[in-house]
């Protein structure tokens, strides 16, 4: 399974975490603001990610991710991703966890599809729909 590079380096990678059975809606400004900031927060930490466009919508964060560093890009993201939920556990005051279980990293096979993905992500800051074939990808999923 070969890996697409740029021209800096890394692999790029498209994840979704979204919410527990959509029953969390992140149009609480509040709880949205903590979800964005710790989204960024986290990315900034890691020496071997490149948090680069991301969008929060009403039931999910969607972002590409760039992994410059050696070592397993799922692990990092897995990691990376651990640290977010807690985080947003930790601020979340509603009943329950406010995560699915299961969160998609999908590596990003080129050039095209890398601008797909940025495009599907400006459409989730502007409010658009879904974009269709996203979901069945075989390069998903990551239970944390």
């Amino acid at each position: 399974m070969s890996k697409q590079k740029d021209e800096t380096g890394g692999t790029y990678y498209f994840v979704t975490l979204e919410t527990r059975d959509r029953g969390v809606d992140f149009r609480d400004a509040a709880f949205r603001t903590q979800v964005e900031l710790h989204w960024a927060a986290v990315m900034r930490r890691q020496p071997d990610l490149i948090g680069e466009e991301y969008a929060v919508n009403d039931h999910a964060l969607h972002g590409l991710v760039r992994v410059t560093g050696p070592g397993d890009a799922l692990e990092m993201l897995h990691a990376a991703t651990q640290a977010f939920l807690d985080l947003t556990r930790a601020d979340w005051t509603g009943v329950g966890d406010p995560w699915s279980a299961s969160h998609k990293f999908r590596r990003i096979a080129n050039e095209q599809e890398l601008r797909s993905l940025r495009d599907f992500i400006m459409q989730k800051m502007l409010g658009g729909e879904e974009l269709s074939g996203l979901e069945d990808e075989e390069d998903w999923g990551f239970d944390v």
